[in-house]
């Protein structure tokens, strides 16, 4: 996926999670309202989730720029000694 994708599905999952708080808000029928927060705790459940994978996604291509930068910082060294 990318960057944006995740965003945009992050969104859309919080938004829908909102839908369903309202519509829990509104109930008046008890099993109804636990249903209806369930689907909102999980739709928020799959938004934290896109949220972790892409901040691990970018600490890890973070963690190989450095090693790239490292590695030709040690090369530019080793040529100049």
């Amino acid at each position: 996926m990318s960057v944006l994708n995740d965003f945009e599905s992050m969104r859309l999952y919080r938004k829908r999670a909102e839908h369903f708080e309202r519509l829990a808000n509104r109930c008046s029928v008890a099993e109804e309202r636990q249903r209806y927060r369930l689907v909102a705790h999980h739709y928020n459940a799959l938004a934290n989730t896109v949220q972790r994978t892409d901040k691990a996604r970018v600490n890890q291509r973070l963690e190989r720029l450095r090693a790239a930068r490292k590695e030709i910082s040690r090369q530019h060294t080793a040529k100049t000694q």
